[in-house]
């Protein structure tokens, strides 16, 4: 009971420092010094005004702190996600959809398509991302274009889990978790027509790096798992 006490009351205190608005005006400008990082591509492919660019920023910042707003709110209602997730779920939803409607409005229907497209293709992007990173010091740093088409690529090759959602791993950057896909020998076969061979091999070395990262942690679960089943300690 005092543990569970305890967590009411962390929650609470954190709830409280989240409604300040100090904090929130600084965690806004933590959340659009960011956007650069993520949005940088998009921003340049779209080619807005210096008005529309801002706008844009503004309801990107919005929409990633929706979550934390309707939480607010809602504790005004009484519902939680715990007490009530679908609830609080269709009020997220719906704030997003407020917002999702005035970046439409800011950035026209082709523009919020290619946000969509981009938004939906981001753990593809934090692949390509290192692939960039990699090449960018070398004699075949990668063109916007054949950025474009990996990305594509590995999108279309991207393996299925069992409920429809991309197999995912691993962090990417941006300032938090960003799920990424494994490069397939799918990927690599249909690369073949876009990157020269320098790049191939970069990308061979990335998809090896992940599986040796993926066969790490497979190991090291299983490890864990024996010595939990045969009582050994950890340490």
């Amino acid at each position: 009971p005092n543990r569970t006490w305890s967590r009411s009351a962390d929650r609470r205190r954190f709830a409280a420092v989240m409604e300040n608005p100090e904090i929130q005006r600084l965690m806004t400008l933590q959340h659009k010094a960011a956007l650069d990082g993520r949005y940088a591509a998009l921003f340049r492919a779209l080619k807005l005004t210096p008005e529309q660019l801002e706008k844009f920023k503004n309801l990107l910042v919005e929409r990633s702190s929706a979550v934390v707003d309707v939480a607010a709110a809602a504790r005004e209602q009484g519902i939680t996600r715990r007490s009530d997730r679908e609830a609080f779920d269709k009020l997220v939803a719906d704030a997003q959809a407020e917002i999702d409607a005035n970046i439409r409005a800011t950035i026209g229907e082709t523009g919020f398509s290619d946000y969509k497209k981009y938004e939906q293709t981001m753990p593809q992007r934090s692949v390509v991302n290192q692939l960039e990173q990699r090449l960018s010091y070398s004699s075949t740093p990668l063109t916007p274009q054949q950025t474009a088409q990996v990305v594509d690529i590995l999108a279309a090759t991207a393996p299925r889990s069992d409920g429809g959602a991309n197999i995912t791993f691993g962090s990417g950057p941006g300032g938090g978790p960003v799920s990424r896909v494994p490069i397939t020998d799918a990927a690599i076969q249909q690369s073949l027509g876009v990157l020269a061979a320098p790049q191939i091999e970069a990308l061979r070395q990335l998809q090896q790096e992940q599986q040796a990262q993926a066969a790490l942690g497979a190991a090291m679960r299983q490890q864990f798992q024996e010595r939990r089943a045969s009582g050994t300690p950890g340490d």
